[in-house]
């Protein structure tokens, strides 16, 4: 059943007729259901002063108790008007009788429900969202202080949720850690709408039971009259006479109005896997674990009281689908992670004055796969630096050995798709506490491509030719290196060193294939290219000038190098050698004469300013000068 304040409203009006009426049932069965302007974050926070005797009274001590009228404790409001994004995964509060929000497996009481005192869901926070939104500028967290816990909840001990520092190696705005605290129920953010209540449902009991603890149910009410204008009435399973009905801001299974299909009545319900933003009160729940004494409780100890319990929306005040980047970890990780989808692993170690861990983990060690299959994949991990929680971190735990706290991040071992994430306290170490973020996100592995060809050798003859390729993609990359399209054995590194150079490599390309999972890419080639000099000796120094002209290579004499000068060629002979006759010149000792020069007379020597180059098949060509 579904009913609105906007049509009670209507129906105390004298000028309403029954057909209208009809009429107007029609139009609110169409319609989407419109989100009450009314936030249940204005509403549903108690007085202080009457919570303080409520709390005193039924001797709640507990932070965040919901008490009498469904009310919740201000004292618990860590900021108004937060938004996240994430993906819905399931319920954890199975006496809703909602079927939409049950988790898998759970088992629903056979019961009716008394009243109803909120609407559970949980959110698979997206981190780029809230790395976008809050990285940059903190918004409403600017300044927002987690409650703490004092010997009451009127008289918490505040504790500022930090802006980015170098203990979480962060730099400013909100670190992901910001949004739980230790003993969150991760990877899920838990959030809920509370449920308005007309009248009351004691059932032979009061609200709060003078001097002594309240034993009736924790879903009876007060009744707190008619709700606010543009709520709706939605009771799940059957409603006893003298019972608290349920009335919404908007429809908790379909909050922004959907259809099924465009012009029909069928509405589209929330399900496990939609994309949702949603807004309210970001506030602190106490611990729910029992039969843990709070001084064993490790995280209720000092520094650290009451940090036993998490970080909800509570109450949300708005719901709705938007885009998803893509899809839910939760629900479809293996297709979530092929889509770069990222996913937070929080991680909350403590032990307690004696050593014992209090109910909590000593070990948080676990492996991410990109799905659930025991079959290695062929996605890339990533994963950014352990985001240490210094809120929530004994210093000494980051700096003393690994004998106190073992912690790291990397691929794993065993198969190169997952991830390792390790963290440990010693066993028996007392009063520590560790708290880590870790995000981890897979990408489909990149084909090779070369970002650096082999480049042209220039080597003299028994020296090695030395080739080098560098090659992006997803790892591991191999190779392999030809030589004139011929596979070189054992040549499968990026670097490869020919043997010593001979004139029969002269000339040889070299070439590497890179490969990996996906693909293969061959390199361009490099050549080898002979590296020749040349020395000079002259006689003279008056015409005739004879030089000499030896050609090596490495020490070796280069035979049938040709030599030019001019319009002279000459071939070097098997000694490299080739000599070449100058007259009308002399070899100038001193300034070389200028033209003009008064110094210079028609009978004066011309110097012999003689030049010319070398050249062979494989070799690079050099150019020479007398000396």
């Amino acid at each position: 059943m579904i009913r609105s304040t906007g049509i009670h409203l209507m129906t105390e009006s004298r000028r309403t007729t029954p057909r209208f009426m009809a009429l107007l049932g029609l139009l609110f069965a169409a319609a989407p259901v419109i989100q009450s302007q009314t936030k249940p974050s204005d509403v549903f926070f108690g007085a202080p002063s009457e919570l303080q005797i409520a709390e005193e009274t039924a001797k709640l001590t507990s932070i965040g108790q919901e008490v009498g009228k469904n009310f919740l404790s201000p004292h618990s409001i860590v900021a108004k008007d937060v938004v996240l994004r994430g993906w819905l995964t399931c319920a954890a509060d199975p006496d809703t009788k909602n079927p939409n929000w049950i988790c898998p497996g759970a088992v629903v009481p056979n019961k009716d429900i008394i009243g109803i005192a909120d609407m559970h869901y949980e959110l698979m926070v997206d981190y780029d969202f809230i790395n976008s939104t809050y990285g940059a500028n903190a918004g409403v967290l600017n300044g927002a202080m987690l409650p703490g816990d004092g010997p009451h909840t009127w008289e918490a001990q505040a504790t500022p949720i930090p802006m980015k520092n170098p203990l979480a190696k962060t730099v400013s705005g909100i670190d992901i850690n910001s949004f739980w605290l230790p003993y969150g129920n991760m990877p899920n953010f838990h959030v809920e709408l509370n449920a308005w209540h007309p009248d009351s449902s004691h059932h032979g009991c009061q609200w709060p039971l003078p001097g002594t603890p309240v034993l009736c149910s924790a879903h009876n009410f007060e009744g707190r009259g008619r709700a606010p204008a543009g709520w709706i009435e939605k009771d799940y399973g059957s409603v006893e006479p003298n019972s608290s009905h349920n009335w919404w801001p908007f429809d908790p299974d379909n909050p922004d109005g959907l259809f099924i299909t465009e012009g029909t009545t069928v509405p589209k319900n929330l399900q496990i896997g939609n994309y949702v933003e949603m807004k309210g009160t970001l506030w602190q729940d106490i611990s729910h674990a029992t039969g843990v004494p709070p001084a064993q409780y490790c995280w209720n100890e000092a520094p650290f009281q009451n940090h036993g319990g998490w970080l909800e929306l509570h109450p949300v005040d708005s719901i709705r689908r938007v885009s998803a980047p893509g899809l839910s970890p939760y629900d479809a990780p293996g297709e979530s992670a092929r889509q770069g989808m990222k996913r937070i692993i929080a991680v909350a170690l403590c032990s307690d004055a004696n050593g014992n861990s209090g109910g909590t983990v000593t070990d948080g060690s676990t492996v991410v796969c990109p799905d659930s299959t025991q079959i290695p994949t062929s996605l890339v991990p990533h994963m950014l630096p352990e985001l240490t929680d210094g809120r929530f971190t004994d210093s000494f735990l980051l700096s003393q050995s690994e004998v106190v706290l073992t912690h790291h991040i990397q691929v794993d071992s065993k198969r190169p798709d997952c991830v390792d994430i390790t963290a440990r306290l010693a066993p028996g170490v007392k009063s520590a506490h560790f708290k880590a973020t870790y995000v981890v996100w897979w990408t489909p592995p990149a084909p090779p491509a070369i970002m650096n060809q082999p480049a042209n050798n220039v080597v003299s003859l028994n020296q090695n030719a030395r080739f080098a390729v560098t090659a992006s993609g997803s790892a591991p990359l191999t190779y392999q290196w030809h030589r004139n399209g011929m596979v070189i054995s054992g040549a499968t590194s990026p670097n490869y060193a020919t043997p010593p150079v001979t004139p029969f490599d002269l000339g040889a390309q070299f070439a590497v294939v890179v490969s990996n999972s996906v693909g293969s890419v061959t390199s361009s080639a490099a050549t080898i290219i002979g590296q020749m000099s040349a020395t000079v000796s002259t006689t003279g120094p008056k015409s005739p000038v004879t030089d000499t002209i030896t050609v090596t290579s490495g020490g070796m004499p280069l035979a049938g190098v040709t030599v030019t000068s001019g319009n002279s060629t000459f071939v070097t002979n098997a000694s490299g050698v080739v000599v070449m006759t100058h007259t009308g010149c002399v070899k100038w000792n001193g300034p070389v004469p200028k033209v003009g020069d008064t110094k210079i007379s028609p009978n004066t020597p011309v110097p012999c300013n003689w030049t010319g180059t070398a050249s062979k098949a494989g070799y690079q060509t050099i150019n020479f000068s007398l000396p």
